[in-house]
């Protein structure tokens, strides 16, 4: 759940920090009050696409916070884990747009890239009539949601641990197999080297010898 939002030099916007209680949170007012800038301040902080006219006239850099309170779903706990981030009780986003140069990305003060916060952003909220927000057109989220709506979830995780680790195993022993072919073709090679030398029927000391006899010569 949303719980709290901070703007700093987002349009028309120099500062706000706005609080939000549990339950439903309606804003209303009329065409030109401002609901879209909160709207796109908050698609921001979800990783949304940052454009010139978003910084505030005079302002040196763009920066959007907005903190989560959990629980979360398993597949956001699953991506914060994949990114070695440690959820808690609270999530927290944090996108850093300056005048020039590229914008940075936050979780829990942690520096992401962008793709990681957009994917986080998508598992945390819907703005419905923004498409790049809405969870049920993006192919990628309907395993979840179906396996949310037959509460196979977590024996999905589980599954996807055992696969991740037999695929692990058949790495591994792929690469035993390539170690004991090429020490296969090692010996052989060595082997050939052996007996090539033995051919020449060597002695002891030849080498003195035959450097006594050059200067001779």
């Amino acid at each position: 759940m949303l719980r709290e939002l901070r703007v700093r030099n987002y349009a028309v916007i120099e500062e706000l920090d706005l609080l939000l209680p549990e339950g439903l949170v309606v804003f209303t007012g009329e065409t030109g009050a401002g609901k879209s800038i909160i709207i796109g301040a908050l698609a921001l902080a979800l990783g949304g696409r940052a454009q010139a006219e978003h910084l505030r006239e005079g302002a040196e850099e763009i920066v959007v916070e907005a903190r989560f309170s959990g629980p979360f779903d398993p597949p956001v706990e699953k991506l914060l884990e994949s990114a070695g981030l440690a959820s808690g009780e609270d999530l927290v986003l944090r996108r850093v747009v300056p005048s020039k140069g590229k914008s940075r990305a936050y979780v829990n003060g942690g520096s992401v890239t962008l793709s990681t916060l957009e994917a986080i952003g998508r598992g945390l909220v819907d703005i419905h009539g923004q498409h790049q927000h809405q969870s049920l057109l993006h192919p990628e989220t309907h395993l979840d949601l179906l396996d949310g709506f037959g509460g196979l979830t977590d024996r999905r995780l589980a599954l996807g641990e055992i696969f991740h680790r037999w695929t692990e195993l058949r790495q591994e022993r792929a690469r035993i197999a390539a170690r004991e072919e090429e020490k296969i073709h090692r010996m052989d090679f060595l082997s050939f080297q052996k007996g090539e030398i033995e051919s020449f029927g060597l002695q002891a000391g030849e080498d003195e010898e035959l450097t006594a006899q050059r200067e001779v010569l």
